[in-house]
């Protein structure tokens, strides 16, 4: 019994070798912060009532510097986008929602179909060059 116990002791750990003193996860940037659409429904109001500080001030208060002016090209590309965004902002089901893909993106043709038979495809038609 005491030579099984040595035995034990003087085995090689199993599992993955720990790693010190490599590089550690890099902070998160403000690059990839998404708004929903009701967010930026409010911020078009808001910009349309009271102009751009005062909407940085209130929706972005906590934006400093660069991620302060990204913020202001942000709030300009929404105003051109007001349409769409009103859209999907008046909406509760994509009220939501942060992004949108139109309709037939994601679709796949299925087996034995041509792409010139399938009416429903135009996007996919498109990405792939068929005409």
């Amino acid at each position: 019994m005491g030579e099984e116990m040595t035995e034990v002791r003087g085995a090689r750990l199993r599992g993955r070798p720990v790693s010190k003193g490599g590089r550690k996860k890099l902070p998160k940037k403000f690059v990839y912060a998404y708004a929903t659409y009701k967010k930026r429904q409010d911020v078009i109001e808001s910009f349309d009532a009271v102009g751009m500080a005062s909407t940085l001030d209130k929706h972005f208060h906590h934006l400093h510097g660069v991620q302060r002016e990204t913020a202001r090209k942000k709030v300009y590309a929404w105003t051109k986008q007001c349409e769409h965004i009103k859209a999907k902002a008046l909406n509760p089901r994509t009220a939501h929602h942060k992004c949108s893909r139109e309709l037939g993106m994601g679709t796949t043709l299925p087996r034995g179909k041509r792409k010139s038979d399938w009416r429903g495809g135009w996007y996919q038609c498109e990405r792939m060059g068929c005409q």
